[in-house]
């Protein structure tokens, strides 16, 4: 603690501006995302894409400068507080990247973001806790970035299902570390970064960013009202026990997945399609079909004799009326059309998600709602190595399989600087979560009988959550945030009438800077 607050009085006396990367992926820590969520409740800033995710940096400074001349046309108003909230935008993406554009010498920008709480999480002893991280950033023109994120992180060291390496009381990663070409219409990023594809609050279905970054080759294609994406990525080992209950150590898992999606109406429409797939085996290699960004991979397993983990999604965002915002997802793992045996009486295992949100209530002021249901086993297959999960964390929705989560909660922006947010949740988990092993009990029942099961199954948790969150942030440097959350259990931990209540709380600091160096 002394050194970190030692370290902290240092870097705010050296603060330089910030000069980050033209194309840069903003990291989902980063506090541009709620300013941002909150112009776009107001239908501004709708060139980004709500439903695909990290930002790229020269992709927000090119929106927020749109909307600033909007405004000082007229074309567009806002609130107080929502204009502060542009101004601030402008200071951190814009002005930076007029800066670098204008340079003839190369770039490099050196960050470091330091994150210290005290925290008293529901289970667990109170105490101080802290993500402290390092970047690097190198341009090479105005198509060339290389990103580098180091992170040393107290909580991922105390997280149970953390499976990296840890010590002196901490844990450490490297959270990015790519390479990205920008020529538009074309991006391509190889190495590790962050990646969400789908809608929702809570949460997305498809690649919800739950699960540390990974690992990938990605691309993209963007054409007037069109873009498609593509990801090819590796992730880590998994030990599972066969048949013959011999323990099999590090079956080779691989990630591919491809979406495309139309925007309509100035951007107040969007709908996607997307497939994603999990192949995996004790001597898998890279299966080159998969690689293959223009194959449907639901036509490729129908034709191969190795099956794999695959899913398919649609997503719909829309602005119907200003700000107010409806969005759905579906997500599809496997749906029974014929009964013909047994195993055509598997329930079907899908997922999907139905939100609202209004942003006009009041000045500053917004208000939203979503309903989540996920059935038990979606994300699961029989073989324990296809789970749909990178590093003991869900690529798919983080609350996993059998469960469903109603939501509804308000947001207020006092001024540019202050945020507040009220939150009330119920989460209903069955027994059936995404670490537990597929069962089939179908398989005991003739088609004649038949088979059914209730949702969630089990015995289930109930979950009743209050929740307020706190933010004020003065400048684009540093800010204060806490939360205060109650939980209220029932059948806590899928125990008949046991019953449990807690409070969890963080208060926190945090401070980011940047500094560059230019080579000429």
């Amino acid at each position: 603690m002394k050194w970190t607050c030692r370290l902290l009085v240092c870097c705010l006396i050296g603060m330089a501006p910030v000069f980050a990367g033209f194309n840069e992926s903003i990291p989902s820590w980063h506090w541009s995302y709620k300013a941002i969520e909150r112009l776009q409740s107001q239908g501004v800033l709708l060139e980004l894409n709500v439903m695909q995710k990290p930002y790229i940096r020269r992709e927000v400074a090119a929106s927020i400068s749109n909307l600033s001349a909007q405004l000082k046309s007229g074309a567009v108003v806002l609130c107080r507080a929502d204009q502060g909230l542009v101004e601030r935008l402008k200071k951190e993406f814009t002005a930076a990247l007029q800066q670098n554009a204008g340079s003839a010498s190369l770039p490099i920008d050196l960050g470091l973001m330091l994150q210290n709480d005290y925290d008293q999480p529901v289970e667990g002893d109170g105490g101080y806790r802290g993500v402290y991280r390092g970047r690097a950033v190198v341009d090479y023109q105005d198509w060339l970035t290389v990103h580098n994120e180091t992170v040393l992180d107290r909580y991922a060291y105390e997280d149970s299902m953390y499976t990296g390496k840890a010590w002196a009381g901490t844990a450490g990663y490297a959270n990015q570390g790519y390479a990205r070409i920008y020529k538009k219409p074309f991006n391509i990023t190889i190495g590790r970064d962050e990646l969400q594809w789908g809608v929702g609050r809570s949460g997305t279905l498809f690649l919800s960013g739950a699960a540390q970054s990974l690992n990938q080759l990605r691309a993209g294609f963007t054409w007037k009202n069109l873009n498609y994406g593509f990801v090819a990525a590796q992730l880590d080992r998994m030990d599972y026990v066969a048949e013959e209950s011999v323990v099999h150590q590090g079956a080779r898992r691989y990630l591919g997945a491809h979406r495309l999606e139309l925007s309509l109406k100035e951007n107040r429409v969007r709908f996607a399609i997307s497939e994603a797939l999990l192949y995996s085996g004790l001597y898998q290699e890279i299966n080159w079909t998969y690689m293959n960004p223009f194959i449907p991979y639901y036509a490729a397993q129908i034709n191969s004799d190795k099956k794999a983990n695959m899913f398919g999604s649609i997503d719909l965002w829309a602005m119907p009326l200003p700000a107010l915002q409806v969005y759905g997802s579906l997500l599809i793992d496997d749906i029974q059309v014929e009964e013909t045996g047994p195993g055509d009486l598997e329930p079907n295992e899908i997922g999907f998600i139905v939100g609202a949100a209004y942003g006009a209530l009041l000045p500053g002021f917004s208000i939203d709602a979503e309903y989540v249901k996920v059935s038990n086993r979606t994300y699961n297959t029989p073989k324990s190595y296809e789970s749909f999960r990178f590093k003991n964390k869900p690529l798919g929705h983080p609350l996993g399989n059998d469960f469903d989560l109603l939501q509804a909660g308000m947001d207020y922006w006092m001024n540019a600087s202050l945020w507040v947010r009220l939150e009330y949740s119920q989460v209903r988990l069955g027994e059936g979560g995404l670490y537990r092993p597929f069962d089939m009990p179908w398989m005991d029942y003739t088609v004649d009988e038949g088979y059914s099961e209730p949702f969630p199954t089990g015995i289930v948790e109930t979950q009743n959550r209050i929740k307020v969150e706190l933010k004020y942030q003065p400048s684009i440097h540093w800010g204060i945030q806490g939360f205060f959350e109650s939980v209220a259990r029932d059948n806590a931990f899928n125990v008949k009438g046991a019953s449990q209540s807690d409070t969890a709380w963080r208060i926190g600091f945090w401070w980011d800077g940047e500094m560059t160096i230019s080579l000429k």
